[in-house]
């Protein structure tokens, strides 16, 4: 049994506690950390933490991590698994803006990471936003940060029997899909790829991904590849499926084709089938109800092509068809 003390307030309370080091690698500048266990442990950092405070439990934090070099700044973190946990972190109302740069430029290699059964809960200064994440199970594998470059990268990530809050508390409620109030639940993740560059190059490979909101609307699949930087956005071949709709995209947008005179160019090219109760969820709140009733049992279909900028568009195909109430062919 480990327990930490200070002014009789606890800040660690761990029923085991193991720690195996080998000594020799740490007179040359490295660790090399076999295994560091903890179980059934309770944590609360005070004030150990600059502006911010983390406290809560967790059943299981396991971990093993060879040739952590703090002479070069580099981690190699073998395993890592957290079980049982549910903690929240409170960032201080008091949080000051560093502005001495930092010289850190850590390498991290994460080879394998694992979260069971575990919630963790985000309040922002003021209790202005609270962003909670509950995983069912997540394993990350093959993930490299490069703190100096920016660089970041993930080679695979699944979320399974996950779920994401994110609550503007001093926002009034709306109904339907609330943009302040969103809760999503059965979220189920597969990422083949993430990559990040410190120039703002974002590319990912969108396995699959389902999930539930709590207005009614649900994603059944989505899945398709994402390349995005501070110039453009392109989704090459995007798939959404809900219990009643059907989207399929093709994106490749500029964003200075936004601005006359600047050039850019834009493609759209999208089928959708949109079913009755995607409708009504969507556009409830926005929409009078007496006019959601009056839509049809039909789904509303949809063919588009366009492209051009904000000085020249062309719109090759639109076909948008609301059986019974509107047809539009161009």
């Amino acid at each position: 049994h480990t327990l930490a003390i200070e002014a009789g307030d606890t800040l660690l309370d761990a029923r085991s506690l193991r720690l195996n080091m080998q000594m020799l690698p740490l007179l040359k500048g490295r660790a090399e950390v076999d295994g560091v266990e903890l179980y059934d442990v309770k944590l609360d950092t005070k004030s150990y933490l600059p502006d911010t405070h983390l406290k809560g439990r967790a059943g299981e934090l396991t971990a093993e991590a060879h040739s952590i070099d703090w002479k070069n700044e580099q981690v190699r973190l073998n395993r890592f698994k957290l079980k049982d946990a549910r903690f929240t972190v409170a960032l201080s109302d008091t949080a000051q803006k560093d502005t001495v740069p930092s010289t850190a430029q850590w390498v991290v290699q994460v080879v394998q990471a694992d979260i069971e059964r575990s919630h963790i809960q985000l309040h922002l200064p003021g209790d202005s936003m609270r962003i909670g994440l509950l995983m069912g199970s997540a394993a990350l594998r093959g993930g490299r940060f490069d703190t100096g470059r920016g660089d970041y990268a993930v080679r695979s990530l699944q979320m399974r029997n996950a779920g994401i809050s994110y609550d503007l508390p001093h926002e009034p409620h709306a109904a339907g899909l609330d943009p302040n109030h969103l809760a999503f639940t059965e979220l189920n993740l597969m990422l083949d790829t993430l990559h990040y560059t410190q120039q703002g190059v974002l590319t990912a490979g969108l396995g699959g991904l389902s999930l539930k909101e709590k207005s009614g609307l649900a994603v059944s699949r989505l899945q398709g590849s994402v390349y995005m930087d501070s110039t453009q956005l392109r989704l090459p071949a995007l798939n959404l499926r809900t219990p009643y709709s059907r989207v399929d995209a093709t994106v490749s947008f500029d964003f200075k084709a936004l601005q006359a005179g600047k050039g850019g160019h834009c493609h759209l090219d999208v089928d959708a089938s949109i079913g009755r109760e995607d409708l009504r969820c969507l556009a409830s709140g926005l929409v009078d109800d007496a006019c959601l009733n009056l839509l049809p049992a039909q789904p509303l279909t949809l063919k588009a092509q366009a492209e051009g900028n904000m000085d020249h568009l062309r719109l090759p195909q639109l076909s948008l068809h609301l059986p019974g109430m509107a047809r539009l062919e161009a």
